[in-house]
């Protein structure tokens, strides 16, 4: 099934798509894992992708992200108007992609100030701060319940599962994207740490109208507090149905065959 998905704004709005998906298929390996998918997702705008596992949830985010396994076979992606096949997975990053992957990765011996000083650096080399940047990101540490001295731990490496993800949203609060990605950032979190995460994103959202989200999950509770512009469901690799966050309680009600 193709479902083409495009947002209705009115005619005083002269905003275009941060992204534009248009008839996109995707393989990885002798597997094709998308199949001609057209969506467009603009300044200011939260997405969230729902399907079962294996629907092709994660290979969208992968394929926006520049993943060197993930093949695009038919159909274009347009980022700000230019051809996103043409940029480099860091480039993405640098021009304002993120993705925030479900399990992060640690590398020993890099710390996360470190990282994240030169991710903020590259990306405004000629106005870099070190006070400027220092500041930033205390207090992004200080938003999402971190004591500071985690900072200069080697990334990812010794943390539970639940503080690798508030490092990926440390990440965000810090890098600023214009879009972000999130792929299933509340699983395996307590009540209490995703009343937080969506306290934090939410505040975020406010403080940056033009930033975008497209967020993966399937936990009812989490999107409800997200307050969601759109909602899609996929199914073998496709997007089967847009809509409004009224289709999460659907999926609450009937499950995902109903739809």
């Amino acid at each position: 099934m193709k479902t083409n998905f495009y947002v209705d704004y009115n005619d005083t709005c002269q905003l275009r798509p941060f992204i534009q998906l248009e008839n996109v298929s995707v393989s990885t390996g002798e597997k094709n894992v998308l199949h001609d998918i057209s969506l467009n997702i603009f300044p200011g705008t939260m997405h969230v992708l729902m399907g079962v596992n294996g629907s092709g949830k994660s290979s969208m985010a992968y394929t926006l992200m520049g993943h060197p396994h993930y093949k695009v076979t038919s159909g274009r992606i347009m980022y700000e108007g230019n051809d996103l096949f043409k940029i480099p997975h860091w480039q993405r990053a640098v021009q304002g992609i993120f993705l925030a992957f479900q399990s992060p990765v640690s590398i020993p011996g890099l710390s996360i100030y470190s990282l994240l000083k030169e991710a903020v650096r590259v990306r405004n080399v000629d106005a870099f701060s070190l006070i400027d940047y220092t500041t930033r990101i205390e207090s992004a540490a200080d938003q999402i319940d971190m004591s500071r001295t985690w900072l200069h731990r080697p990334l990812d490496s010794g943390f539970s599962g639940g503080e690798k993800k508030k490092l990926e949203l440390l990440q965000l609060l810090v890098l600023q994207p214009k879009i972000a990605i999130l792929d299933e950032l509340d699983s395996g979190l307590d009540s209490d740490t995703q009343l937080l995460v969506a306290r934090v994103l939410n505040t975020y959202r406010d403080q940056q109208p033009l930033a975008s989200f497209l967020v993966i999950s399937h936990q009812k509770g989490f999107l409800d507090l997200l307050r969601p512009d759109y909602v899609h469901i996929m199914h073998a690799g496709t997007i089967v149905r847009s809509g409004d966050s009224s289709l999460i309680d659907s999926i609450h009600r009937g499950g995902y065959e109903r739809i």
